[in-house]
């Protein structure tokens, strides 16, 4: 219960249809629901692969767009 999980996902809900099928079939199986940031957060394309998965949580999140190494803009 309350548990929040933040992480690279390596998948878009909306556009990897396969992969997403399965992570979200696992997160249901877990009573987690997922909540996406609402700009995507991939540096190099419209992808949204960083999000979270919460349980017992309602939250807000945002995507960082300041100067990171990584090529992910990180969630807050």
């Amino acid at each position: 219960q309350d548990c929040v999980l933040y992480g690279d996902f390596n998948t878009d809900l909306s556009d990897d249809k396969l992969k997403s099928a399965a992570l979200l079939l696992w997160a249901d199986s877990h009573s987690l629901a997922p909540f996406l940031p609402p700009s995507s957060t991939s540096r190099r394309s419209s992808r949204t692969i960083d999000f979270a998965l919460s349980i017992g949580a309602d939250i807000d999140i945002q995507v960082l767009t300041g100067k990171t190494s990584s090529d992910h803009h990180p969630l807050i």
